[in-house]
C-alpha cells in the first residue's frame, strides 16, 4: 500500500473535556476520549465510488471490503494497489484493481432526498 505522510499521521481520536453530572446532581470535570471523523473518498481505478465518513484507520480494508460487498469488484479480484492520500477536507483511497465489467453496470441508484451536503448534494 502506498499512503502520502499526512494520510498516514492522520489521529484517529482526541481528548475533549466534558462535565460528568451523577444521578445526585453533583458533577465533575473529565477527559473523554472521542474517535476523529473525516470525509474518505473511495475510487476505483480513479473513478470515484462513493464518499462516506470514517474514522482514519484500516482505511484500505474499508475500501476494498466496501467495492466488493457493494459487488464492484469481485472478492477474488487482482487488486493491483492501494493508495490514501491527505486532502483538505478528508482522504482519498484509490483502489487500482483488474476490474471484468466497466464501473457503469454497477452505478449507484439510490437518490438522496437529503444529505449533509459531504458529498456536495444538499
Amino acid at each position: 500500500m502506498q499512503t502520502d505522510d499526512a494520510a498516514d499521521a492522520a489521529p484517529a481520536w482526541h481528548s475533549v473535556a466534558v462535565k460528568r453530572r451523577r444521578p445526585d446532581g453533583a458533577h465533575s470535570d473529565e477527559q473523554a476520549t472521542m474517535a476523529d471523523e473525516v470525509a474518505i473518498e473511495i475510487h476505483l481505478n480513479q473513478t470515484t465510488v462513493v464518499v462516506t465518513m470514517a474514522s482514519p484507520l484500516d482505511l484500505p480494508d474499508l475500501a476494498v471490503g466496501f467495492l466488493v460487498s457493494e459487488r464492484f469488484l469481485e472478492p477474488d479480484a487482482a487488486i493491483l494497489d492501494v493508495a490514501c492520500f491527505r486532502k483538505p477536507l478528508g482522504v482519498v483511497v484509490n483502489v487500482r484493481a483488474e476490474i471484468v465489467q466497466p464501473l457503469t453496470s454497477r452505478s449507484r441508484t439510490v437518490v438522496a432526498r437529503a444529505s449533509c451536503g459531504l458529498c456536495g448534494v444538499t
